[in-house]
């Protein structure tokens, strides 16, 4: 018995020793931790902070961000935009399992001082990315317009969607087309199909297709749409289509305005619908970190409103983003006439932020707190754009990209065609030239007002090992980029 008594006594005194001697927790004792006192996660370049360090922290940066949004604030330095960036980084480390239950978030920082984060690189002292360059439709003088590119993989064949018309944009006659291509020979494009027609009018005239975007639902491909048509007085006398530019951004008032979605089983017949749907978009709907779809979509998101994510209903979709009173309060409060064509992608702290096209030289930002059910108001960022539309996504290794064209230049339009990779979400001045290569259009002779722009309307896709990117060029080309992502440094 003695013998028992002094081996319990002894294995209590090592014990003691062990818990006294700096050893850390076990994985036992953090798992016991609650959210606000376990270790923050931050970026590969930073150290782990302690306990202390991360509850100073998380007090610094919450305060006074839960007031308005919309508040005037002082600048900031380069030095404090740094700090609240390595904020916005620590928040890595939501595990997939809390996600769920994450929203709201707490923003690192307000809307306006977010916006004013975010910056693009000087595209001139830029390289030029290696990558693969692809002719998808090549220039065809009787059908000198193709504009609008979507993209997607579907059964190993990357699909590319564009308009197609005679020689103007949106014109009658303008028709949805689609080609294809193996993915391990995109030298090597079918001829064009005709997904989308064009229709006659209850006016005897022609109406016209605007895609939207491809996207893939089980064994069937599909693609949205717009038809639209003309009154009669776009016609002269001679029943020539005069073309006439009105105010705004229209050209004639539109008979009628259909959103579609068609489909194919075989990537040849589209023989599933049309039908009829109550949304548009500009670019393909891509998956959040809650698994949640959102594709920019004009001034909004359009996000799907089914109750199972993975089981898509290709008509459950709705648009998200500002009200109208916040649209109109944006546009006012800076002067400007629209916000349009928007873009996204979601930081690691939860934070959706909408890019939106913009008419002032620099793209704009909205952001939602809430997994898209609510907004804030827009603010213009310092993200230089040649007043045209952009796309913006994550990357699978964490970082994000922006394909654009950089500050406003005529010599020629949208020109060049750049590549923008961020860390944090906010600094994207690392820059990658992607095609500067044609500044010229192919035929001059049918090169009008319509058909500005270089390299134009980014759809970008990452699948596998690659970026594919398509785009138009002086909108009587469409092409593709391929990059590797290793190539992305």
């Amino acid at each position: 018995m003695k013998k028992w008594l002094m081996l319990i006594a002894m294995i209590s005194v090592m014990a003691l020793l062990a818990g006294c001697g700096g050893g850390g927790a076990t994985s036992s004792d953090w798992l016991s931790l609650d959210e606000d006192s376990a270790d923050v996660a931050v970026s590969d370049d930073e150290t782990t902070t302690t306990k202390k360090t991360a509850k100073k922290t998380s007090k610094k940066t919450t305060k006074g961000e839960e007031d308005s949004n919309v508040e005037e604030e002082p600048d900031e330095t380069e030095s404090t935009k740094s700090s609240r960036r390595t904020v916005a980084t620590t928040k890595r480390s939501q595990s997939s399992s809390e996600k769920d239950g994450v929203f709201p978030v707490t923003p690192p920082m307000s809307i306006r001082q977010a916006a004013k984060s975010v910056v693009s690189g000087d595209y001139k002292k830029a390289s030029k990315i290696k990558s693969d360059v692809y002719t998808v439709s090549p220039y065809d003088k009787n059908n000198a317009y193709t504009h609008h590119p979507g993209l997607t993989v579907f059964k190993d064949r990357l699909y590319f969607s564009y308009s197609c018309g005679a020689l103007y944009e949106d014109a009658p006659g303008q028709q949805g087309v689609v080609r294809s291509a193996p993915l391990n020979d995109l030298n090597n494009w079918s001829d064009p199909v005709v997904a989308a027609p064009c229709r006659k009018m209850e006016n005897g005239k022609q109406s016209f297709i605007i895609p939207g975007y491809l996207f893939v639902i089980g064994d069937t491909l599909y693609l949205t749409y717009m038809e639209k048509g003309y009154t009669l007085d776009a016609w002269d006398a001679n029943g020539q289509f005069k073309w006439q530019k009105e105010a705004g951004h229209g050209y004639h008032k539109v008979v009628y305005a259909y959103y579609r979605v068609i489909g194919t089983k075989d990537g040849v017949n589209w023989n599933i619908g049309p039908v009829d749907v109550r949304h548009a978009a500009n670019e393909s709907p891509r998956k959040s970190k809650t698994g949640t779809w959102f594709a920019g979509a004009g001034n909004k998101l359009l996000t799907f409103t089914g109750k199972d994510q993975n089981k898509l209903d290709a008509f459950s979709w709705s648009h998200v983003g500002m009200t109208d009173e916040q649209y109109q309060n944006s546009i006012t409060r800076e002067g400007v006439s629209m916000l349009t064509e928007a873009s996204w992608y979601q930081t690691d702290d939860y934070v959706i932020h909408q890019m939106l096209r913009c008419h002032d030289g620099v793209v704009w930002m909205s952001e939602s707190y809430d997994n898209g059910k609510s907004w804030t108001e827009a603010f213009p960022t310092n993200f230089k754009s040649d007043t045209t539309m952009a796309n913006f996504g994550n990357l699978p290794d964490g970082r994000y990209y922006a394909v654009a064209n950089p500050e406003i230049t005529y010599t020629p339009h949208r020109y060049p065609f750049c590549l923008y990779v961020s860390n944090d979400g906010y600094d994207f001045s690392k820059v990658y030239i992607l095609r500067d290569e044609q500044k010229e259009p192919k035929d001059p002779a049918t090169f009008n007002w319509t058909k500005i722009g270089a390299y134009a309307y980014p759809e970008v896709l990452v699948h596998g090992d690659y970026m594919y990117v398509a785009y138009s060029q002086f909108k009587e080309v469409m092409s593709l980029t391929r990059v590797k992502l290793s190539d992305i440094k």
